[in-house]
């Protein structure tokens, strides 16, 4: 279970930063950063933990109590037309360190101290300035990155509009084509011509998902990678 040891290595506040939408074959991918404030322990929901590790109605109600404050978050989405152009991994990197910078604003703006670190789901790091380290599995080491997973798990199922794309394609179940091609936001649902296109651009998409080569520009240090400001 995760818990506050990472959080515990810096004498300043933590956050956290994960994603959630990039494994399956299609659709938006949703990035959060969130801080929790640890001066109400009360607050803290009970049962933290990695967003993929809890059933759908656990990680609402988590939600729920996560957004209501004092704990502080932000929230991007990035759709596919943005993943189409630039990539799903150089996407999603920008827009985790958009919402860490976002999230360091909102906390000085309301007084806190800015973040002493910020600690990143995964072995890639953002393009940020801040201070940084890279967790591997950091869901199910860090509290702050567990609530940022079920911030980012439970909005990108709702990114999708329709109920068979939330149900489906953002929990990375293949659908038949002619279903694909009936829920992809950008594509024309056509009984004929749109299952082809729908089958050629989900394999495309998990292409560019699963075989681009992971590398990461930052140091690495004991298995975390470290940006220093």
């Amino acid at each position: 279970m995760p818990d506050f040891s990472l959080e515990n290595e810096v004498s300043g506040q933590s956050i956290g930063v994960d994603e959630a939408g990039r494994g399956p074959w299609a659709g938006p991918v949703s990035v959060a950063a969130c801080w929790l404030d640890r001066s109400v322990p009360d607050s803290i929901p009970a049962g933290l933990d990695d967003s993929k590790k809890l059933a759908a109605a656990r990680r609402a109600i988590l939600f729920e109590q996560l957004t209501a404050g004092p704990h502080l978050y932000s929230l991007r989405h990035v759709d596919v037309a943005v993943i189409d152009r630039e990539g799903i991994l150089k996407a999603t990197l920008a827009a985790m360190a958009e919402v860490a910078a976002d999230l360091q604003s909102r906390m000085i703006s309301l007084g806190y101290d800015a973040p002493a670190q910020t600690l990143v789901d995964g072995n890639q790091m953002p393009p940020t300035t801040m201070p940084a380290r890279c967790i591997v599995r950091g869901d199910s080491a860090s509290l702050s990155i567990a609530a940022a997973s079920i911030i980012a798990k439970h909005s990108d199922r709702t990114a999708w509009h329709h109920p068979a794309s939330s149900a489906q394609l953002c929990t990375g179940t293949p659908l038949s084509g002619r279903d694909r091609g009936a829920h992809q936001p950008h594509l024309a649902y056509d009984p004929g011509a749109a299952e082809d296109a729908a089958i050629a651009w989900n394999i495309t998409s998990m292409m560019w998902r699963h075989t681009l080569p992971e590398h990461s520009p930052g140091p690495c240090r004991n298995g975390h990678h470290v940006n220093q400001r």
